[in-house]
This record gives structure tokens, C-alpha cells and sequence, in this order.
């Protein structure tokens, strides 16, 4: 019965502590333990016990406790002890109170055990605090662009648009890895290809591309009348080179290569260069485009919602006006930008495109649902990259608008509009009803000023 009395002391100064004790402690912190398991007296104490006392905490969880075995007769003890001593719960010597955690008594924690505890972050996530806006005087002021474009004075010649980004030194590269690819496929044949004979084999796959046939071969048919390909090229010729065309050397490729686009790379490296040299004006948008491809590659990506459902799948950079400005051919893994926050695969690919972007200017930048988180939106505002885009409502911690039943019901364009401030930036969302409700978040826009589109009413089938 002592040892009991002795258990029942030790557990209610247990309790007295966890309601002495004013510290935390975060969900992450606690075991998650079964519906059927729960810690016992010893686990509990030490998980609520003072961070600042010494000791590790117990991980062994949900473990089967096994009866000592007891003869016949005998009722079984807390702990083995020897004849003529108190029996006690804990493994203590004869004359020293038990403590109740795993820790030694006298003991200090160790600089390494308090420079772990230090630098261990809590996992807490941070629930920005969502207010409504009012119906009047929500508008923001979007900043002024601070940057400036030259008009252009002269209209020049297409082919020297083209020769802007296939320079001399590019068409080069390209005439010298094809003539050596050629030749280490064999080496009694020759391709003695020059810059000319390739500058009319890309002209040729311009005028394929406007003029379309179901085979190469159909271009040289009397039947067909394609001179501007027949009369400049001989069919077998031009397969020729179609065949032996290279970019980068094979034989200087690594054995643990990494690299999906290693046998294009130079000429990839050298256009975006040209991309982003390009002066860009104040409104840009990121999105994918599909190159269309049905052959075998492992590059090969399908997008059921896109017009093109097989091929390669770019993210580009581009202006109001169509122009690309930056361009990165998917490969299957995003990686984490050199120097910038990982903010996930989405978001990645956007801090990737505007590094060419000069910060500091206001440029404004727009992207879909796919793109479009928090913590992409206060990054790039910090470098005065104002962005809009569409939202998934999952993406917006501690954010709830109305249903889409109660706002269907004062009819299409009704919006509601609440703001947030998440690191020092204020973040606008709005969900506006058309046919169906869309989701918008931006650091530059707001409701205000509102304004009037005519949309197409299928039942009356007129613009209303």
C-alpha cells in the first residue's frame, strides 16, 4: 500500500506542474498516438515537462506492457527490491527521491543540447487575418511604371528580324556539329553542309509550316506546284541534312548526364539569351504553351485542356503585345530557383522567367490558378513585381467567401472583396460570379473601379 500512496504523491505533483507550467506546447510536439493508445504517466510528463530541463523524451509509443510473471499466491511489484526495502516505482537508490523524468539530478543541459533546441524551428503555420472590405472607397492606387521603352524609327526586313537571333556565330556552331555528327556516323561520307545551303533548309520548314501536306516528300510533286521549296532545294538533299542537323557534340556528353536537353542546350541557351535582352514593357503574363509532338520522347507531355493535347510543354514569359520574353522547356522536375525561396514547383517556374524582369519598377505581372499561391505574391511584391492572378481557395488559409448558391442569387456579376496583410504586403482577394465563380488574388488590384462587359446569353442568344 506505501507504494501506491508513494505512485498516487508522485502523479498529483505531475499535474501541479502541467498546470504551473505556462509553456506551449505546439501539435507537432505531442505523438500522434492510436484511438486505442494512450501515453502513460511517465511519456506525459515528459512531454509536458519544461523545454529547459535536460533529457530525452521517450519515443517508445503504443508498446505492449507484459505482466511480470508471480507465483501462485504472491501479488506482483512495481519493480524488483531487495527484503526489508520500500519497494519503489522508479529505478533510485536506497536514500535519493525518485524524479519522475529520465533526467539526472544536479545535472546541467549541455551547450550542444541548448543550441539544438535553439535552432529548431516550429512548424507553425501562419493564418493571415482576413477582413471585409467595404462597398466603397476599396480602390487601390496602382503605383506608376517607372520604366520606359524607345519607340522603334524603322520597320526592317523579316530576315533581319531573323538574323537577330540566329547570328553569325550560332548558324556556325549548328553547320559544324552537324558536319561532324555526319561524319562520325560515317566516315566516307561527307555532308559539307555551309551556312547558306542551311539558312534555305530553314526557310524550307517555314514554308512547310504555312503550307501544310501530309508528307515531306508531296513538296517535290509536279502535281503540287511548291516551287519555293522544289526550285531551291533537291529532295534528297534536303533529307540529308534533316537527318544529320546537331547542336552539341556527342562525344562530350557526361555518363551520369542529367541534362534532357544536353543535344540542344547551345542553341536553348543562346534564343532565351535573345528573349531576354528584349525590352519588355509594364504588363507581362506567365503561362505554359504546348509544342505539338506525337512521336516518342521522353519529354513528351499531355494536357487534356489544351488545344494541342500531346507535345512539349514550355513556360514562357510573354507581353500584351506577343512577344516571348523568357522561355524553360519542362523536362519532368522543377528545381528550386539559385538564390530565391523554395516556394514549391508553381511558383518555382514564375521566380525562374522574372529574373530577367527589372525589379524595382513596377512591372505588373498576371498567371493563372496554377501558378498563384502567397507566398509567390509578397516575394515578388518585395521587389516591386506587383502580380494578378486567379486563386484556388484551398491556397488562402483562414479565407471564406459566400457559397455560390447565395451569390447566384442577386445574379451574375456580384463579387465580394476582403483584404489581408501577410507579410507587410497587402493582398486583395475577390471572388466574382459569372456563369460559374472566379477566384482572383493580387497585390496591385481591388474591386474598385468597376466596369461593364457585354457577355454571350446562350438562351436569347445575343450579346447582353
Amino acid at each position: 500500500m506505501d507504494c501506491f500512496r508513494f505512485y498516487s504523491s508522485q502523479k498529483k505533483g505531475i499535474s501541479n506542474q502541467i498546470e504551473d507550467s505556462d509553456q506551449s506546447i505546439s501539435d507537432d510536439e505531442i505523438p500522434d498516438y492510436g484511438s486505442d493508445c494512450m501515453p502513460d504517466d511517465d511519456e506525459l510528463a515528459n512531454l509536458l515537462d519544461d523545454p529547459d530541463e535536460p533529457g530525452p523524451r521517450s519515443s517508445n509509443r503504443c508498446q505492449e506492457q507484459t505482466p511480470e510473471p508471480s507465483h501462485a499466491g504472491q501479488r506482483p511489484t512495481p519493480e524488483p527490491s531487495h527484503a526489508g526495502q520500500e519497494p519503489t516505482p522508479g529505478p533510485s537508490h536506497a536514500g535519493q527521491e525518485p524524479t519522475p523524468g529520465p533526467s539526472h539530478a544536479g545535472q546541467e543541459p549541455t551547450p550542444g543540447q541548448e543550441q539544438r533546441k535553439l535552432t529548431q524551428p516550429r512548424n507553425r503555420r501562419m493564418i493571415p487575418l482576413w477582413r471585409q472590405m467595404g462597398a466603397t472607397n476599396s480602390a487601390l492606387d496602382p503605383p506608376e511604371w517607372l520604366g520606359n521603352i524607345e519607340p522603334a524609327t524603322t520597320v526592317r526586313n523579316p530576315v533581319e528580324y531573323f538574323r537577330d537571333f540566329f547570328t553569325p556565330d550560332i548558324m556556325h556552331n549548328i553547320v559544324s556539329q552537324s558536319n561532324l555528327y555526319a561524319t562520325q556516323k560515317d566516315v566516307t561520307r561527307s555532308l559539307n553542309l555551309s551556312v547558306p545551303d542551311f539558312e534555305q533548309f530553314m526557310g524550307s520548314l517555314f514554308a512547310m509550316s504555312l503550307v501544310k501536306l501530309s508528307s515531306s516528300r508531296l513538296y517535290w510533286k509536279a502535281k503540287l506546284q511548291c516551287p519555293m521549296i522544289s526550285e531551291n532545294m533537291s529532295r534528297d538533299r534536303w533529307e540529308e541534312i534533316k537527318a544529320n542537323v546537331h547542336f552539341n557534340d556527342n562525344s562530350t556528353l557526361p555518363n551520369n548526364n542529367s541534362d534532357k536537353l544536353f543535344k540542344v542546350r547551345p542553341l536553348l541557351t543562346h534564343l532565351a539569351a535573345k528573349f531576354r535582352a528584349i525590352p519588355k514593357p509594364q504588363r507581362l503574363c506567365v503561362d505554359e504553351q504546348m509544342v505539338p509532338f506525337k512521336g516518342i520522347s521522353s519529354l513528351k507531355q499531355y494536357l487534356p485542356s489544351k488545344p494541342h493535347k500531346w507535345g512539349y510543354k514550355i513556360f514562357c514569359l510573354c507581353g500584351a503585345d506577343g512577344i516571348m520574353y523568357d522561355f524553360e522547356v519542362y523536362t519532368g522536375k522543377i528545381l528550386p530557383v539559385p538564390g530565391e525561396p523554395d516556394l514549391g514547383a508553381s511558383s518555382n517556374v514564375v521566380l525562374d522567367l522574372v529574373k530577367s524582369v527589372p525589379t524595382g519598377i513596377y512591372h505588373l505581372l498576371y498567371f493563372d490558378n496554377w501558378f498563384t499561391s502567397l507566398p509567390l505574391m509578397t516575394t515578388l511584391a518585395k521587389k516591386q513585381i506587383l502580380c494578378l492572378g486567379t486563386v484556388r481557395v484551398n491556397r488562402l488559409p483562414g479565407l471564406s467567401f459566400g457559397s455560390d448558391k447565395d451569390l447566384l442569387k442577386t445574379g451574375r456579376g456580384t463579387h465580394q472583396e476582403k483584404s489581408a496583410l501577410v507579410d507587410d504586403v497587402e493582398v486583395r482577394a475577390v471572388k466574382w460570379m459569372d456563369n460559374r465563380s472566379v477566384n482572383l488574388l493580387s497585390t496591385f488590384a481591388s474591386v474598385e473601379p468597376k466596369g461593364e462587359c457585354k457577355r454571350y446569353d446562350k438562351k436569347k442568344r445575343v450579346p447582353s
